[in-house]
């Protein structure tokens, strides 16, 4: 089976939450403006702080031919974040035109630097073919370099790799699971989803439920549907666990409310089983679940 990435966004750095020019007298206005002065004055790294400011409308109007402008001035000075940002500006043709070849001449430049987004954004491009053919091999390197550093996104990605079966690396559950649950630990949760799996039915590492279940559930408390699935099946089967049919419910319910269609066969067969007083209260539990946080 060959396996390229799907296309995953590329990795900045910081990432600003305002989508617009901030309000005079704001905190993200002073610091853009303090930013401002300092990169003027000839400061790489406010240099790169700019380019994000302009990048995401933080503390100044949203504004890519600035973005690129400032992450320019920093990635000739060697910046390797500004580099970075130049590279994810060619590979979006935000305040340039689209460019992929470019951007991966970007992301190299900060990848040689040992910079772990450059790493990731250049073996992402390498492994989706943008930048010639027969670099699945290189790209395989760069996602290995950048989860050496504990990029998580590259840990999950050499993850799925090793788990799928990618083109230059032929499945290894051993080193799937070893990836999956570095990633995992940083808070991934399709990683989690994933590497509760194997410990549930022991591929390639020793059955663990009760773990299983506990990474089951993280994810599926941050709202990851494709984990409530797994979790609720444990709680109805009692595999490993304590049976705990009305929880299953409530669980497959919430996925479905979430698009996990393939939760409505196993949310029927199981309310077959339950009392009308057990299918209300899965009811009222599922709506608890959904509820946003107060």
């Amino acid at each position: 089976m060959i396996y390229r990435m799907p296309l995953i966004p590329l990795l900045l750095l910081t990432v600003f939450v305002s989508t617009a020019g901030a309000a005079p007298g704001s905190g993200e206005e002073v610091l853009a403006s303090a930013a401002e002065r300092k990169a003027e004055g000839g400061d790489v790294q406010a240099m790169v702080d700019l380019g994000r400011i302009y990048l995401n409308g933080a503390g100044r109007p949203r504004d890519y031919d600035q973005a690129m402008d400032w992450f320019l001035k920093a990635a000739k000075e060697g910046n390797a974040a500004g580099q970075v940002g130049v590279g994810f500006l060619f590979s979006r043709g935000l305040g340039c035109p689209l460019d992929k070849m470019k951007a991966g001449e970007w992301f190299r430049r900060a990848a040689e630097q040992n910079d772990a987004k450059g790493q990731y954004n250049l073996a992402l491009l390498m492994n989706q073919g943008w930048l010639g053919p027969d670099q699945l091999r290189e790209s395989l390197s760069w996602f290995k370099k950048a989860a050496d550093q504990g990029l998580v996104v590259a840990q999950a990605t050499l993850g799925n790799m090793y788990y799928c079966s990618a083109e230059g690396v032929g499945q290894d559950f051993k080193q799937a699971a070893y990836w999956l649950e570095k990633a995992a630990a940083g808070g991934d949760n399709p990683s989690r989803t994933t590497f509760a799996s194997m410990l549930r039915y022991g591929n390639a590492v020793a059955v663990d439920k009760t773990k299983a279940y506990g990474l089951y559930l993280t994810a599926s408390s941050e709202s990851y549907a494709k984990a409530m699935l797994p979790l609720a099946g444990m709680l109805a089967e009692g595999d490993g666990i304590t049976k705990q049919p009305v929880q299953a419910g409530a669980w497959y319910l919430k996925a479905i409310s979430l698009g996990e269609t393939a939760g409505k066969d196993s949310w029927e067969q199981l309310k077959a089983s339950l009392s009308a007083a057990e299918i209300a209260e899965a009811g009222q539990v599922a709506a608890d679940l959904l509820a946003p946080a107060k």
